[in-house]
């Protein structure tokens, strides 16, 4: 096992082998649970002192001339004679002195055993589970973060039991682990075996019909396997359980196969006359069921049912064994859904067309997050043409379902540009009452309405709807949000463009959660990406690349769909407001990459990011470059083409974009940034107190809100103006709260600007003005720093952390802008003095 962590426990052993040998018997106790690294530990130690002579018998090494330090592994196995001695020396240590490093697993150690040790001289090092960056470092793998807390949280930071959850378990382990096993004899190891197949609650009439042994060979055999500490007694009543699923799934596999089936095979049956719940009985059934097995195919699709929302993955796999064992079923569709929900979205989606045309009908959840699907997907208009198929032939029946479908629909055709249709499907659906359970169904067409009253200059209607979205969320139980979660999600989002960024906040972390505990993978992505969309408004740009972080991951199990696009926008933004023009430029090329063009809702800002990003290396941008999407862009999005436009002296230019933004001006901050463009028109024309007085109202706006980039820029702008009027003092104290801010998020570029008119005002300014010291850098960027300052290179601070290495690139990026320093040297040197 390569050795990580573990500092202290190794300092304490090599001081105690450093130790003068006095005439006394000295005992170092090195305690564990199996694979916690005790045999690693004291290896790392003999390592460290090579010099330190080793032998393994007591006898022996008392009869040495040279007495050697004498290392008892696994003394909880030792044989009888060498306990014996052991307990004579420990009661007259002053008879025959020895240095004694012994390694044992406290629950396996006799209780005789264990009072001899009690009465030894020596330290007894106690091996915990491994820090999640030990833990990282161990893997030495490219694992995201909460990848990484699930194998930590799983492994119980065991080293053994988290390489072999990383991957497939070593050689060795499975070996060692086999060993004990064969020494229950024959009859225990069956038990054993027997008790895999059970499952994770066992109980010996179970394991009875399973073993095929009588029950008093079964409990003699499960007795042994206790105080072998294969098994271990269930804290919450008489149920057994592994030590850990590592070991269920060794001994497991290690069953011959033949043997293994018809032992499920013979649960199943004691399971039926026991009348035991679906879920219980498909654990066996989908092994152990033939062909043509009808009964078992509908004991899988009602185990699949019950699972769907906490297990989706299960769910899937009973649901396919189901339809392999009786096709005439036909749950295609639903086992579709539930391949969608689980994150297997090709798959689904796959399935899903495959069956959609034949079928009479389809059901509402499942075509709702087809449809969902698709639009992630990019391919919004396919959703609509699907969904208005499935309108035109609805059946009458449950009025839940049909609001589902037309709310989706009302999207769909909002997202294409249908507006009129959009808020019409929205109105019918708020229109007709539906039971409590199903109120967030009214809440996403609320939501939609509010969207809308907002973009077209009505925000007083926008804020009576959003408040309805509100309400109905908070109302709505967990299993209310988990059963219409792709519906429920968009509420979010909404309620972040209306700036109730508070509320919103609330919202996606509560239907993360749902969505985490449901296995709904793609929403849970959404989420994420909607929150990083939020923290790179608000400035918490720290928090974004978290959240960024959690997208890739996602995206990896979910195919990489065109979605992903918005994050490459995200991050590009943020390497461009960090001065790193180079990788902003890669994250705009990627974005190409994966979204459709035309169709996709983000198409327009990865246009957007992708011609700024290339600009800013003074790379070329053909005139028509925008012309596709330059109707489609939000104001935050114009404010910075007029921004760029007004650098490179394209007067024109920026004209237009400051008309575009005027135009959408129909909300509060949507006026600010039309402010805010018109301002950056009117000071690179000498108009000063026009720019002031915009800049100024722009300030006013942004200050009621958290978008504490933008409000910068406000103050920016308003100190710019300022001093082309002259106003020195006042355009300083504009310029200072704009560093500050700027400094705030780690905006250097623009922090850079700002301090290059305090210049041109004759204030003398260093050129770590505005920036902070690594004291006040975020925690995680303290860590950051400190390992850079050991000389980590990137790759094991990402090990270490439990971060992508891209994270950590923008980390150490973001520390440089931060503290103005120009290299990971000079960090160093600086945390050094101090």
């Amino acid at each position: 096992m390569s050795w990580v962590g573990r500092r202290g426990e190794l300092a304490e052993l090599v001081a105690f082998l450093d130790a003068p040998r006095d005439r006394v018997l000295r005992i170092a106790q090195v305690t564990g649970d199996p694979g916690i690294g005790k045999t690693a530990l004291v290896d790392r130690a003999r390592a460290v002192r090579p010099d330190v002579r080793c032998g393994n018998s007591l006898r022996e090494a008392l009869a040495a001339d040279r007495r050697p330090v004498v290392l008892l592994d696994d003394l909880h196995r030792a044989d009888a004679e060498t306990l014996a001695l052991l307990g004579r020396l420990v009661r007259c240590p002053d008879r025959a002195w020895l240095t004694i490093v012994a390694c044992y697993r406290p629950r396996q150690l006799a209780p005789a055993v264990r009072a001899v040790l009690d009465r030894a001289n020596g330290p007894r090092i106690e091996l915990g589970p491994l820090s999640q960056r030990d833990g990282a470092e161990l893997l030495g793998l490219a694992i995201g973060a909460r990848r990484m807390a699930e194998l930590h949280a799983a492994s119980g930071g065991n080293p053994c039991h988290l390489l072999a959850l990383a991957a497939e378990p070593p050689a060795g382990t499975v070996a060692a682990l086999l060993s004990e096993v064969d020494e229950l004899g024959e009859t225990g190891a069956l038990v054993l075996r027997a008790a895999a197949v059970v499952g994770e609650r066992i109980t010996a009439d179970l394991v009875a019909p399973a073993s095929g042994l009588a029950e008093a060979l079964v409990r003699q055999g499960l007795d042994d396997a206790l105080a072998a500490d294969l098994l271990r007694a269930n804290e919450d009543g008489p149920l057994l359980e592994f030590r850990h699923p590592v070991v269920r799934r060794i001994v497991y596999r290690a069953a011959p196969h033949s043997w293994r089936l018809a032992a499920h095979c013979r649960i199943a049956g004691v399971l039926l006359a026991q009348r035991a719940a679906a879920p219980d009985r498909a654990r066996h059934l989908e092994f152990s069921a033939r062909p043509g097995d009808r009964a078992s195919a509908e004991v899988l699709v009602r185990a699949a049912r019950e699972v769907r929302l906490r297990e989706p993955a299960t769910a899937a796999r009973w649901l396919a064994t189901a339809q392999r064992l009786c096709p005439e079923l036909d749950g295609r569709l639903e086992l579709a859904d539930v391949l969608i929900a689980a994150g297997q979205a090709e798959a689904g989606m796959a399935l899903f067309q495959e069956v959609v045309g034949a079928a009479d009908h389809t059901a509402a959840r499942t075509l709702v997050r087809y449809s969902a699907v698709e639009r992630m997907f990019g391919r919004n208009l396919t959703a609509r043409a699907l969904l208005r198929r499935a309108l035109a032939s609805w059946p009458d029946g449950d009025p839940v379902d049909l609001a589902a479908v037309r709310c989706e629909l009302a999207y769909a055709m909002h997202n294409t540009g249908d507006r009129r249709e959009a808020v019409r499907l929205a109105g019918q659906v708020i229109g007709a009452p539906l039971p409590k359970g199903a109120a967030v169904i009214h809440a996403a067409c609320h939501a939609l309405l509010a969207y809308d009253h907002w973009t077209e200059g009505a925000p007083e209607a926008a804020r009576r709807a959003g408040d309805r979205v509100v309400a109905l969320v908070d109302e709505a139980t967990t299993a209310e949000l988990a059963e219409w979660l792709p519906v429920v999600e968009q509420c979010a989002g909404i309620t972040l463009h209306l700036t109730r960024y508070a509320e919103a906040r609330r919202q996606s972390v509560r239907i993360r959660e749902v969505a985490r505990a449901t296995g709904q993978r793609l929403v849970l992505l959404r989420s994420h990406l909607r929150e990083a969309f939020a923290q790179v408004l608000t400035g918490a740009w720290t928090e974004a690349v978290a959240n960024l972080d959690e997208v890739d991951e996602l995206a990896e199990h979910l195919g990489r769909p065109p979605v992903l696009a918005y994050a490459m926008v995200l991050r590009g933004h943020l390497a461009g407001e960090r001065g790193d023009p180079a990788a902003a430029l890669e994250f705009a090329e990627r974005a190409v990459e994966l979204a459709p063009a035309g169709d996709h809702p983000w198409w327009a800002q990865v246009r957007w990011q992708l011609a700024e990003a290339r600009r800013a290396l003074d790379l070329p941008v053909p005139a028509d470059f925008l012309d596709e999407v330059r109707d489609r862009l939000p104001p935050f999005h114009l404010e910075q083409l007029a921004e760029s436009a007004v650098r490179r002296g394209a007067l024109a230019e920026a004209a237009d974009w400051v008309r575009r933004c005027r135009a959408l001006a129909r909300e509060p901050v949507a006026v600010a940034y039309a402010e805010l463009a018109e301002a950056r028109l009117l000071a690179a024309g000498g108009e000063w107190p026009a720019a002031a007085r915009l800049a100024g109202a722009a300030a006013g706006c942004f200050a009621q809100t958290p978008l504490r980039p933008s409000l910068g820029r406000a103050h920016l702008v308003a100190g710019t103006a300022l001093a082309g009027l002259g106003q020195r003092a006042e355009a300083l104290a504009e310029l200072d709260t704009a560093c500050a801010l700027f400094a705030e998020c780690g905006a250097s570029r623009a922090l850079e600007t700002a301090v290059r008119v305090q210049r041109g005002l004759g204030r003398r300014v260093s050129r770590a003005a505005g920036r902070v010291a690594p004291g006040q850098l975020t925690a995680r960027e303290r860590e950051v720093a400190q390992l850079v300052s050991e000389g980590c290179p990137n790759r094991v601070i990402a090990a270490r952390l439990a971060l992508s290495e891209r994270t950590v690139t923008t980390h150490v990026s973001n520390i440089l802008a931060k503290t103005g320093l120009s290299s990971r040297t000079a960090l160093a040197a600086h945390l050094l003095r101090g």
